[in-house]
């Protein structure tokens, strides 16, 4: 069964018992907000502007002991998000971001309406992960690396920007590959 990156961005959350993903919904987001609204185990928290969410996702870390995940649009509203998750650098709290990304078609032809920058190199810096995913096929390993990587020794931020591939390209489904239990227990635990 193939699914869409959206959806299975969303799956991926509800199975590694993310509650929450704080945001500020925007065109090029709009695919993984949608399926978030389909699925009642996890909440979109709207926002006004995309560094609350930044900071509500550390805040929720924080307090819960758990990871928290918020998400921006392409461009200007990922860069929004860089103080927040900055914060979150330096005092070790472990956050996700899941960003839209310019999509491949139109990356590298200057700046567009998308407001193209080099987001994965900006975020560098101020994460222990910092990704683009260019296949869709990549999905699940990409996640389950930045849930790895945001949970375990020195927990820290992760950052996965999309290329918009979410709003046409599919996945194949697997549910051992996307649900394996024994994994997703250590990424929802404590820290």
């Amino acid at each position: 069964m193939k699914i869409s990156v959206a959806n299975l961005i969303v799956r991926f959350l509800k199975a590694a018992r993310v509650p929450y993903l704080f945001g500020l919904s925007g065109h090029s987001i709009f695919p993984v907000t949608d399926a978030v609204y389909a699925e009642p185990d996890v909440r979109f928290i709207p926002v006004m502007h995309e560094l609350s969410a930044a900071y509500m996702a550390a805040a929720y870390a924080k307090g819960t002991r758990t990871l928290g995940v918020c998400t921006a649009s392409a461009g200007v509203g990922v860069t929004n998000l860089l103080t927040g998750i900055a914060y979150a650098y330096k005092e070790s709290i472990p956050v996700i971001v899941v960003a839209a990304d310019v999509a491949r078609d139109h990356a590298g032809k200057g700046a567009s309406s998308w407001h193209e920058i080099p987001q994965r190199e900006i975020f560098e810096p101020i994460t222990k992960m910092s990704v683009t995913l260019e296949n869709a096929n990549q999905t699940t390993e990409i996640l389950l690396q930045a849930f790895t990587e945001a949970t375990t020794e020195e927990k820290g931020r992760c950052t996965s920007g999309c290329r918009a591939i979410y709003r046409r390209k599919r996945s194949r489904w697997s549910r051992s590959r996307h649900t394996n239990p024994s994994l997703l227990r250590s990424l929802s635990r404590p820290f």
